[in-house]
């Protein structure tokens, strides 16, 4: 009987690490993958451009277009991102909205936000129908947080380089956030 037992739990424990193997970081990745890895990961999909610290694809999500980026350092994945290719009209709810259904989706697969930043004067709490507007004029922005074995998400409603409201999902490896806040550092050193 307690042979039994323990050839159960060994099978146990062996399949739960084969199951945690299989777990991904972002989609079917996982953090320190080289570019190689990363390129044959997306498979059917197509590259759009690719950089030596960059890889881009596309994808629909929810039946929003969002371009699919991979970022490296020292050809070794350490944070990726989806951002939204086209931004929401201003005179428009839909950024709250999609924003809040993307947090119940990640809340499927991450479970309850760890941390939540809100910026919402009162004007735009009061008038939510103009709260779109006020992400295009940045008063204001959300940003909720998963932490989730060794990754940080981030769930970001902001203004674009257009100063349109957008969506975007980061994830990162929570191991090299300094070095990614390092290498993001540098490269702003070497544009001027």
């Amino acid at each position: 009987m307690k042979r039994a037992f323990a050839s159960i739990m060994v099978v146990t424990i062996l399949c739960s690490i084969a199951h945690a193997e299989d777990k991904f970081d972002f989609r079917k990745t996982r953090w320190g993958m080289t570019k190689e890895e990363v390129i044959a990961s997306e498979g059917e999909n197509q590259r759009l451009e690719s950089s030596r610290d960059e890889l881009y694809f596309q994808e629909v999500i929810d039946g929003i277009a969002f371009f699919v980026s991979y970022d490296f350092i020292d050809n070794r994945l350490v944070s990726a991102s989806y951002i939204q290719e086209k931004s929401f009209d201003s005179t428009s709810e839909d950024c709250i909205k999609t924003f809040f259904i993307f947090s119940k989706l990640l809340e499927e697969n991450y479970g309850k936000v760890n941390e939540k930043h809100l910026t919402i004067p009162n004007y735009y709490k009061k008038h939510k129908e103009n709260a779109c507007l006020g992400v295009s004029i940045g008063a204001v922005s959300i940003l909720f947080r998963w932490i989730n074995n060794g990754t940080v998400i981030d769930l970001f409603l902001s203004r674009d380089i257009n100063k349109l409201p957008s969506l975007s999902i980061h994830y990162a490896s929570i191991k090299d956030l300094k070095r990614i806040k390092s290498s993001r550092a540098d490269k702003e050193k070497k544009k001027l």
